[in-house]
């Protein structure tokens, strides 16, 4: 089992001076997180209390300006949950309401949803945390179940359960486009050990190519700092829980 090391000298973006800091845009990870067809979203409900099986997590209202078929994807965890359940074809400017349930999740679970009628840039992205039943219109996880971070990172964070329901941590080096290698595991019981808090900043685990390191923070964050570029320009992505509903890029040199 890996040690898990306290970190007294904090070495992170959060710790250095500002003047140190000259802030990068992000502008792949931006991009990836647009929603130019929110408008179409006309209402969502989130329900508390809905992690149990068959339960709605959510209800929605949507109104396309084109005909199409709507669907919706849910994604947690992953491969734990990916499905996509076609709702119905709408003609075009016809609002449709409909509900959507799905397995057993772990507390707090953050479902991405992702609402669609088709046609090319209809996709609505919504997130709904089965417990709260808070709502977060945001994109928070990608096609594949890696935690969105832009597709100009090197390194990716797949949070995944295992086969006795527990949480753990995959992440990935990209190897070329759409390949990549596994070069860490945070595993159940490692993550287990970690305190919710921890009174230091703690290096969790660093990839085999050393490429990036994952830190748990005092503040119960996540933050995975990446080795300079070849332009000298940090990334750092930091997600707020292993089903993340808030994901933020800080990006300097």
């Amino acid at each position: 089992m890996r040690k898990i090391t306290l970190i007294f000298a904090l070495l992170m973006l959060v710790a250095l001076p500002a003047a140190a800091q000259e802030a990068v845009p992000a502008d792949d990870f931006d991009a990836a997180r647009t929603q130019p067809n929110l408008d179409a979203l006309q209402g969502v409900d989130g329900f508390a209390d809905s992690c149990r099986e068959g339960i709605n997590y959510a209800g929605f209202t949507v109104q396309f300006a084109e005909a199409g078929t709507i669907t919706v994807r849910s994604q947690a965890y992953t491969d734990f949950l990916d499905e996509t359940v076609t709702i119905t074809d709408a003609a075009a400017g016809e609002s449709v309401g409909f509900t959507i349930n799905g397995p057993e999740l772990p507390e707090n679970t953050t479902v991405q949803f992702t609402i669609s009628n088709g046609v090319d840039g209809s996709e609505i992205y919504v997130a709904v945390n089965c417990t709260t039943g808070e709502v977060f219109l945001e994109r928070l996880l990608n096609f594949d179940g890696r935690i969105l971070g832009g597709n100009d990172l090197s390194v990716v964070v797949f949070p995944k359960i295992d086969h006795d329901g527990n949480t753990y941590l995959d992440l990935y080096t990209a190897t070329d486009i759409g390949n990549g290698r596994q070069t860490l595991e945070i595993t159940a019981e490692e993550l287990a050990e970690l305190p919710e808090n921890p009174e230091t900043n703690i290096v969790v685990g660093t990839t085999s190519d050393g490429l990036a390191t994952l830190y748990k923070l005092t503040s119960g964050e996540w933050q995975l700092n990446f080795v300079p570029d070849f332009e000298g320009v940090h990334r750092v992505l930091i997600f707020d829980s292993l089903s993340p509903s808030d994901v933020r890029r800080a990006d300097y040199r």
